[in-house]
């Protein structure tokens, strides 16, 4: 499995698939006591992060074990965390991407197939001897932004973003669960994804409006390669070999060639004159359908998904979805993509049919919020289960996480968790979910909470290693690692 934003896809680890909007609000919150990872952010800090470039958090990726990511997931995405992220990872529950991911995923991931894959039949619950524990901390890796695990070489890769400064990827070895080399990166690093084929990593820099380039064989510095302004989510799509990077200050989507580290195309997409969009951020998250080959990016400013052909690196649609989507995720099991819309105070699902570019279903995610007193929360999440062929989404203004059946688009569980959810994962040995929230890491069992695990830090972003089945959250304060 992969990183988040992603139960499903390699994304920017998508995993997470929604780490890393929870990253920037805990980044600009630095100088003064944290109130929690996506919790109590005053409206007026918010507006000040967007400004400045920050924007949101984990999409959907391919990675060549069994589906994770957040996608992430999303991601991922892997983006939670995702999705995306799936990322996403990406990040990255399948992820996507670092996703989460995100991720989505992210973020999240069975077989590069370029078709649907239906939900797994090996894919199955082991009974688990102990409860999940807090069993070790690895505190050089702090400021986490992202992480996934990168199945060509067995290692996991952790990218911190300090509060001034180059970025850091560090390199984990999940035998001995500590560092085994770094890499400095640019400014802000937001997310990562790797390249299946062969294992390099691509790491998005916010505030350089770079991706860096790092070897998966030698974990050294490969090339950086220049995009747009603001680049986010960042997706590696195994059909053709390209890295696809959502740049949310400049609006367009970059696309960087694997083969040779340099970009081949900038499609314009989405704008920053929508609604309310988060602060009218442009595109944020990336996310793949390997059944048709095109690539999703979810521009929150427009409150479109624009559509871009893998086969042309072309724009071929905007599709009008919900007030301020941010985190997508695809759902191998019906070949419908799933948008996060997280206009405050009103959450939902926006269901796009793979086969047309329609949107199929429209799902509200708890109440509505009418008013404000002054704080705000961000929704972030998406992953998906390949063991049961749901969709996890998570909804921070309720602190839960709704459970939707890919088979009628209706919610079929929602779970209470921990203040501040903005991320999770899938565990394909134990088949839980764990979802990162303010200081914490809720894990869930089927339909219910069946543990809470403290951090001393704020988690933004989770990724599942399958060699041994322990699942990694990168943190404030250190990657703290699960079993």
């Amino acid at each position: 499995m992969k990183p988040i934003r992603l139960l499903f896809g390699l994304s920017e680890s998508n995993m997470a698939r929604m780490g890393r909007l929870a990253n920037r609000a805990k980044r600009s919150r630095r100088a003064t006591p944290r109130a929690g990872v996506s919790k109590g952010l005053a409206v007026g800090a918010v507006l000040l992060v967007i400004i400045i470039g920050a924007a949101v958090s984990a999409y959907v990726a391919f990675n060549n074990s069994s589906t994770s990511a957040v996608s992430s997931s999303s991601s991922t995405q892997a983006t939670p965390t995702t999705s995306s992220s799936s990322v996403l990872q990406t990040t990255t529950l399948a992820s996507t991407t670092s996703t989460a991911l995100l991720s989505s995923s992210v973020v999240a991931t069975t077989s590069q197939a370029a078709t649907s894959s239906t939900v797994s039949s090996n894919c199955r619950i082991q009974s688990q001897s102990a409860s999940p524990q807090l069993i070790s901390s690895i505190s050089s890796a702090d400021n986490g932004s992202a992480i996934i695990f990168d199945s060509s070489n067995g290692l996991l890769y952790s990218v911190s973003y300090p509060p001034s400064g180059s970025g850091t990827l560090w390199a984990i070895n999940g035998s001995t669960d500590s560092v085994s080399t770094s890499v400095t990166v640019g400014g802000a690093p937001m997310a990562v994804a790797y390249d299946t084929s062969n294992g390099n990593i691509y790491v998005s820099n916010d505030y350089s409006g770079t991706v860096s380039v790092i070897s998966g064989s030698t974990d050294r510095l490969l090339k950086t390669v220049s995009v747009g302004g603001g680049p986010f989510g960042v997706t590696y799509d195994p059909l053709n070999n390209d890295v696809y990077v959502a740049n949310e200050v400049g609006n367009t989507v970059s696309v960087i060639s694997a083969e040779t580290n340099t970009v081949i195309a900038t499609v314009n997409v989405g704008n920053a004159t929508g609604p309310f969009g988060i602060g009218g951020a442009g595109p944020v998250f990336v996310a793949l359908d390997p059944a048709n080959g095109d690539l999703y990016v979810a521009n929150s400013g427009a409150s479109v998904v624009s559509v871009i052909s893998g086969a042309t690196n072309r724009l071929v649609a905007n599709i009008q979805v919900g007030t301020s989507p941010l985190d997508i995720l695809y759902d191998p099991s019906n070949g419908d993509m799933y948008v996060g819309n997280y206009n405050f105070g009103n959450v939902s699902l926006s269901v796009i049919s793979g086969s047309n570019n329609k949107v199929l279903h429209y799902i509200q995610l708890g109440s509505v919020v009418q008013s404000f007193t002054g704080l705000a929360r961000f929704p972030q999440g998406l992953g998906y289960d390949p063991c049961n062929g749901n969709i996890y989404a998570l909804n921070s203004y309720t602190n839960a996480t709704y459970v939707v059946s890919s088979s009628n688009n209706s919610i079929i569980a929602t779970i209470p968790v921990a203040a501040g959810p903005s991320g999770l994962i899938f565990d394909s040995h134990d088949g839980d979910v764990y979802v990162i929230g303010t200081q914490s890491v809720t894990v869930i069992s089927g339909t219910t909470v069946s543990d809470t695990i403290t951090t001393s830090g704020y988690p933004a972003a989770l990724a599942f290693d399958p060699s041994n089945n322990q699942v990694y959250v990168a943190g404030s304060d250190a990657v703290y690692v699960l079993s």
